[in-house]
C-alpha cells in the first residue's frame, strides 16, 4: 500500500497537471481574441489566469511541503507567456469565425469545472489523511474557481447573441437575458 504523502503528492500532481491544461488553452485564447472586441471575455479569462497562477504557486509549496524538501523544485508557472509564435503571426479574428468564441467558453467552463471536482477530490483526500493543509488548500481554491465556473456561464449567452448578430443583425441583444435567466432558473442560482 502507498503511504499517505505518495498519495496526496499523486493528487497534488493531477491537480497541477490539469490546471497546467488549462492555463495553457487560456493563453492561446487570450492571443487569439481582439482587443477591441469582447473585451469582456478577456477580462474573465485574465481573472481565470491569475486565479490558475496563483493555485500553481499554492499546489507546489503544498507538494514541497509534503517531503519536507528544502530546496525548491524548478517548476515553470503559467505567466501568460505565449511560447507559440505561430500565434502572433496569425492575428486571426475569431470574432468572424460564427460560434468560435462562446466554443472556445464552452471548453473552459468544462476545464474549470473538472478542475473545481479535481479540488473536492483532493480536499476529500486530504481530509481521509488528516492533512488540514492540503484540505484547506483545495477547498479554498474550489472556492475561487466555483465563483469563475459561474461567470463563465453567465457570459456565454451574451456572447453567443453576439456573434450570431454579426451576420444576422435583426437577431436582438435580449435574446442573451432571456437565455441567462432561463437557465439561472434551471440551475436556481
Amino acid at each position: 500500500m502507498q503511504n499517505y504523502n505518495e498519495i496526496l503528492n499523486h493528487h497534488l500532481a493531477e491537480q497541477i497537471a490539469i490546471e497546467e491544461h488549462l492555463s495553457a488553452k487560456i493563453e492561446q485564447a487570450l492571443g487569439e481574441i481582439r482587443e477591441e472586441s469582447f473585451v469582456d471575455v478577456k477580462d474573465l479569462l485574465s481573472n481565470i489566469r491569475e486565479v490558475l497562477g496563483a493555485n500553481y504557486t499554492l499546489l507546489n509549496k503544498a507538494m514541497d511541503k509534503l517531503y519536507e524538501d528544502p530546496e525548491p523544485v524548478e517548476q515553470k508557472a503559467p505567466n501568460g507567456t505565449l511560447t507559440n509564435g505561430k500565434l502572433h503571426e496569425q492575428e486571426k479574428s475569431l470574432e468572424r469565425k460564427k460560434g468560435k468564441i462562446s466554443k472556445m467558453l464552452r471548453e473552459i467552463y468544462s476545464d474549470l469545472s473538472m478542475i473545481a471536482v479535481a479540488n473536492t477530490q483532493l480536499h476529500t483526500v486530504g481530509l481521509a489523511y488528516n492533512n488540514d493543509d492540503v484540505a484547506e488548500l483545495a477547498l479554498r481554491q474550489l472556492e475561487n474557481l466555483a465563483a469563475l465556473v459561474v461567470k463563465v456561464g453567465e457570459i456565454v449567452p451574451e456572447i453567443l447573441t453576439r456573434e450570431l448578430m454579426i451576420d444576422e443583425p435583426e437577431i436582438d441583444l435580449a435574446i442573451a437575458q432571456k437565455a441567462l435567466a432561463n437557465t439561472r432558473m434551471i440551475w436556481k442560482f
